[in-house]
């Protein structure tokens, strides 16, 4: 098991979803992966938090396309 201070909790460029990724991970994939250091990646207990998928207005997920960078 992985020390919770190992998770980091990082925006996929790709689609804007926030996910709990560990820190070893998003430094292999910054193409892709951006860190977010003031959200918390893990709960009070150390696991790490559920994915928050990207929404548009209607609270459906909305996976962003390149012409929208």
């Amino acid at each position: 098991m992985t020390n919770p201070s190992d998770w980091v909790r990082v925006r996929d460029t790709r689609t804007g979803h926030h996910i709990t990724v560990t820190a070893r991970h998003a430094n292999a994939n910054k193409t892709h992966l951006t860190i977010l250091k003031d959200l918390p990646a893990v709960d009070v207990n150390g696991r790490p938090l559920p994915a928050k998928p990207h929404t548009d207005k209607n609270g459906t997920p909305t996976p962003k396309t390149s012409k929208e960078k």
